[in-house]
């Protein structure tokens, strides 16, 4: 309809859709008559299944913002809709008709879901507006009906409660029977109308209005408090349709408007100074309330957040698609009509600049008071939103990080150590650094850990433009930082292992730090008399600590290849500080199953790497004479790593038997497949290594120690057959 049909010629050779066309000579006719045909099959949809439904709705703004006349075909077809959902007696409350938006089967007693009105209501208001926008001259009869009734809708729900909608804490909301199920279905279809008519005053705010909107905002606030409080049903009886609904909903405000209320939080009111002379000082108290009111506050970033998560799963999705097509887009425009069509490609730079100037106001300000009532629902609201607009400049929106540093002059780059010139880059870098620096002063180290993860993508994007600059801030953070939140210390570490030089050998440091504050605990039993140099070592998260070195490890483990393949690097100065570490872990005593897990992964993939290496080096014709660094490596794995690798798994095998017999089956099936696989890894390295030392001449494997574990694996079969 958008684009092959209306104004453009129809060939001869395509039939019509219709009788009536089969006898008309033009082209024009044709597509007259063909359009006119599939305007009524999309009437007929009208009729159908709910998921159909909520396509069309969202379809028809798509066709509208294309072609202005189709969008007034579209409000033809949904007038009479959306009247029968909507009560013109003025008298009669409430204005909206929920009971018929879900129902009983009668057949099988089971819920239905029929009419999202949310989507319709919000659907009519953004053909409205952009009915408005045109200017052709001549009033549109239908789009003025339906703006009155949308004007009329706003104005009763203002005079309604939630009561009238027979909504209220004692309302049966169990999603385990149909009563419960419907309830729980209008109360999520009310909550949609309440945002739709909050962006529907948005859009042309004045400041009478904005009583209205704390009127409506506190009916959203209390029925979402309603639907917090009922009970969570069991996974089992989890309904499919219902998860769609509640875990994945969408928002029905749109982005001007919130880009517009961005603005007025930021400012903390609804008008402007010049505008403040001219109004009561009642509506202006009225607009403050509402704009510096941290649940309203909250509200909007949730908004927003739905919005850029909606956007972010829609690219990746397919971005996903077109990778398994072979990565070759024949037509992009497709793909861009396809996403603006699921609302994933809406103008999301018309938001995302407002958004992080307006988050970073807000978490800058409970940094610097954290006594603020409610100040961590808003941060951790404020992070989040940062996160996303951050996902959507390096993935899609480039110039969003243009826009948001526009105008500075490169003071805030001032006193960060490692950035070197000023660009667009490292301006956008100073402002996620003093976040990041003010949340764990301030002691918001869940919200920290949401910047940390923000600032290893965006910086991983220009690593040589801020990798130095994010190590430092990184190490001194976890130095620093007293922390019980694990999470937050694993995304610190895991910056600082990424983007420090290899020759800082942090990864060392903190391990000692490990192996000291074990050794402490089991020996003193204190863990205050323990001294570490990295706070962020605690009892709580040890295990976190080692998981994250051991994943470092592995990754260095899988990039040894490619920089072996480029010959600029030698590989052993690599793999030594591997070994040390994954020797000192075979030493520590770490209770927890995910370390030992990690652990038999890192060290199969060492001997793995160790015994390709040294199979390649075999391969070589003429045989080249071996570096002296690669055979002190060898040293070093049969001196020191190897011999510990046995004792680690002696340790494993000789395990008191109450602990063995606390173990679920399938942790005991898991050890019997990865003890023998990490065995079978030492003697093929130990074999290859041998071939080495036959071909160049150089004992390789002279500080060997003769296998223990033959014996431990068929004992450690025996066991698992036995439990």
């Amino acid at each position: 309809l958008s684009s092959d049909f209306v104004g453009a010629p129809m060939p001869g050779s395509h039939a019509s859709f219709s009788q009536q066309s089969q006898g008309a000579n033009s082209s024009s006719s044709m597509v007259g008559e063909i359009c006119k045909d599939m305007l009524g099959f999309l009437r007929k949809g009208l009729k159908q299944q709910y998921s159909l439904r909520k396509t069309l709705y969202n379809g028809f703004t798509g066709l509208a913002r294309v072609n202005s006349e189709l969008g007034n075909r579209a409000l033809q077809m949904l007038l009479p809709h959306f009247q029968e959902f909507y009560e013109q007696d003025q008298t009669l409350q409430p204005p909206l008709r929920l009971e018929r938006c879900s129902a009983i089967l009668a057949s099988s007693k089971k819920f239905g879901a029929v009419e999202p009105l949310h989507s319709l209501i919000f659907c009519v208001q953004t053909l409205i507006r952009l009915a408005a926008g045109e200017e052709t001259g001549k009033e549109n009869s239908v789009s003025t009906i339906l703006a009155q009734d949308c004007n009329n809708l706003y104005q009763r729900m203002l005079h309604t409660n939630l009561e009238d909608f027979g909504i209220d804490k004692a309302m049966d909301v169990d999603v385990k029977l149909p009563p419960g199920q419907v309830n729980l279905h209008n109360c999520y279809v009310l909550l949609g109308c309440i945002e739709a008519l909050l962006d529907l005053k948005m859009s042309s705010i004045k400041q009478d209005d904005v009583k209205g909107l704390g009127v409506l905002f506190e009916m959203h606030e209390r029925l979402t408090a309603i639907l917090s409080g009922r009970p969570k049903a069991p996974k089992k009886d989890k309904n499919e349709f219902f998860i769609r609904l509640i875990e994945k909903r969408t928002p029905h405000i749109s982005v001007d408007s919130l880009a517009s209320f961005l603005d007025v939080l930021r400012e903390g009111d609804f008008a402007s100074s010049q505008e403040l002379s001219n109004v009561q000082s009642t509506q202006g108290s009225a607009g403050r309330k509402l704009a510096r009111n941290t649940s309203f506050r909250v509200f909007i970033l949730q908004q927003c957040n739905a919005i850029l998560e909606r956007a972010i799963e829609g690219k990746k999705h397919h971005a996903r698609v077109i990778l398994a097509c072979g990565g070759i887009v024949q037509n992009k425009a497709v793909v861009e009509n396809v996403l603006r069509l699921e609302g994933c490609n809406t103008a999301l730079s018309k938001m995302g600049v407002p958004l992080f100037r307006t988050c970073e106001t807000f978490v800058l300000a409970a940094c610097n008071n954290a006594a603020l009532s409610g100040s961590e629902n808003l941060v951790l609201a404020a992070c989040t939103a940062i996160r996303n607009v951050v996902t959507i400049a390096i993935s899609s929106e480039p110039h969003i990080i243009e826009e948001v540093v526009a105008g500075e002059t490169g003071g805030a780059t001032a006193g960060i150590e490692g950035l070197g010139r000023v660009t667009p880059h490292t301006q956008f870098y100073s402002h996620l650094h003093h976040l990041l620096v003010g949340l764990v002063k301030g002691e918001f180290h869940k919200e920290a850990e949401i910047v940390t993860n923000a600032m290893f993508d965006f910086c991983s994007c220009y690593p040589d433009e801020l990798g130095k600059a994010v190590a430092a801030l990184a190490l001194q953070t976890c130095k620093e930082a007293e922390t019980k939140h694990v999470a937050f210390a694993q995304a610190a570490l895991r910056l600082a292992l990424a983007f420090s030089h290899p020759s800082s050998r942090i990864a060392d440091s903190i391990s000692e730090d490990l192996y000291n504050f074990v050794e402490g605990i089991q020996e003193e039993e204190v863990t205050q008399n323990v001294q570490v140099a990295f706070k962020i070592v605690s009892e709580r998260s040890v295990n976190a600590i080692a998981q994250t070195v051991l994943l470092h490890c592995i990754t260095v483990l899988d990039d040894v290849w490619s920089v072996q393949s480029r010959k600029t690097v030698d590989t052993s100065e690599i793999l030594r500080p591997v070994l040390e570490l994954l020797a000192l872990y075979c030493q520590m005593s770490l209770p927890m199953h995910q370390v030992t897990d990690l652990l038999m992964k890192a060290l199969a993939k060492v001997y793995k790497t160790m015994g390709h290496i040294a199979k390649s080096m075999t391969s070589q014709k003429p045989q080249k004479s071996l570096d002296l660094s690669f055979i002190q490596l060898c040293d070093q794995y049969a001196k020191e790593l190897t011999p510990d690798v046995y004792d680690f798994l002696l340790t494993l095998h000789n395990d008191d038997a109450e602990e063995r017999e606390k173990q679920s089956e399938s942790l005991l099936k898991k050890e019997t497949r990865t003890i023998p696989n990490l065995i079978f890894n030492i003697e093929a390295c130990d074999r290859q290594l041998i071939l080495l030392s036959k071909a160049s001449g150089v004992n390789l494997m002279k500080n060997a120690k003769r296998s223990q574990a033959r014996d431990f694996q068929i004992q450690l079969q025996k066991r698992a057959r036995v439990s």
